[in-house]
This record gives structure tokens, sequence and C-alpha cells, in this order.
């Protein structure tokens, strides 16, 4: 099987730019459709896939900033 790289919360959270609880939050309410996996202590591990997924959605926000949103501010 082929070695996969994963990612902890925290690294997601720094890569995509919103919090930790922000993350959590949009996999609860399945506005990113990400399965949650957790290694064996516990913790929340993600994958590239995963990343990709979560980078989409902010994508596609609309932040209305005063240059007509569809970015972050």
């Amino acid at each position: 099987m082929a070695n996969v790289k994963s990612y902890s919360l925290k690294q997601v959270a720094e890569r995509v730019g919103v919090s930790t609880a922000t993350i959590v939050r949009w996999i609860d309410v399945r506005k990113v459709k990400i399965t949650k996996k957790k290694n064996a202590q516990g913790h929340y591990v993600f994958t590239e896939s995963d990343l990709e997924k979560l980078k989409e959605h902010i994508e596609s926000l609309d932040f209305g900033g005063p240059h007509g949103g569809g970015g972050r501010p």
C-alpha cells in the first residue's frame, strides 16, 4: 500500500487560513464532504484530498468585501 501523506487538524487549519473549530463545524454540518478520520490517539487526520476539498470550499465563499466579494478579504 502506498504511503499517504496525512495532516493534523492544526496543520490543515494553518494551510487554509481558518480556525480548527471552523473546519470541524463545516464537516459536522456537511458544508464540506469529508469523512471524519481519527488516528490511534483520537486526533483528526486529513488527506491531501481533504485539504483540496477545504480549499475549494473556501474559494467558493463570498466574503462580500469592498472589491465585490468572491475572495478572501
